[in-house]
């Protein structure tokens, strides 16, 4: 429905999930929360190739959590509202479509931290990034805490400690995003990407090369190639690796 908070629109196996609160920046509340679980849920259930996220309009992909809602809020209701994005970003972290992040304007706080989740970020030229959260003395406690895996602890203290925004030539430097395309066109961009990456292999293969590199990169040597030796093993079972090696030998 064009007026939920989140839109989400399947095509060819490709799911677009839009932020639809463009009039408050795609800030996100509750209810944007629980409705993006259900976009996870919904791509799921239709075995999607690929998923983009975005914003609605360019000024902002999200602009983080309501701080204005945060005001009358208790402090039980805060601490679910925190519970229920970790949870968000787990689901996209270990959903089994690989997710794209289409970022115009403004990426901050929560925001970034849903970037963060998904798989690859593709940005406008005029998209600004930062993790805000101590100027109103509160925390990046959905996700901050992986920043410094993407751009390393200093720049990671940089925009957390001391607020720093950066731009999207500059993310590009750092690795924090992976292309920064003309304004207005990250979302095409992206749905391009989506699709290249829902034709290239399975989708049971892709949740297994998401899972080696989230969670294998975080582990020790040891325990990473112990995780590797057994997704390689339900890997070379499958039909699929068989049809690839196949294929390619006939090439």
């Amino acid at each position: 429905m064009q007026n939920q908070s989140v839109i989400v629109e399947i095509s060819e196996q490709i799911a677009i999930v839009t932020i639809n609160r463009e009039h408050r920046r795609n800030a996100l509340d509750r209810e944007t929360l629980q409705l993006l679980h259900a976009a996870l849920k919904e791509a799921e259930t239709r075995r999607v190739g690929a998923i983009v996220l975005t914003g609605a309009g360019t000024a902002a992909f999200s602009a983080g959590g309501d701080i204005k809602a945060y005001a009358s809020m208790t402090r039980a209701e805060l601490v679910a509202g925190t519970d229920l994005a970790q949870e968000l970003v787990s689901k996209m972290q270990e959903h089994q479509a690989p997710l794209v992040a289409a970022i115009e304007g403004y990426c901050l706080g929560g925001g970034l931290e849903l970037a963060l989740a998904c798989d690859l970020r593709i940005a406008g030229a005029g998209a600004i990034f930062g993790l805000p959260e101590v100027n109103v003395n509160a925390l990046p406690s959905v996700g901050g805490y992986q920043l410094a895996r993407y751009i390393g602890f200093g720049r990671a203290e940089e925009m957390i400690v001391f607020g720093r925004r950066v731009n999207a030539e500059d993310a590009l430097a750092w690795g924090l995003i992976a292309e920064v395309v003309p304004q207005g066109t990250a979302l095409s961009r992206a749905t391009d990407a989506a699709h290249e990456l829902a034709g290239r292999a399975d989708r049971a293969t892709i949740a297994r090369a998401k899972a080696m590199v989230r969670f294998g990169s975080t582990a020790s040597d040891r325990t990473g190639r112990y995780l590797s030796l057994l997704l390689d093993e339900v890997q070379t079972s499958s039909d699929a690796f068989r049809a690839g090696v196949s294929g390619f030998t006939k090439s």
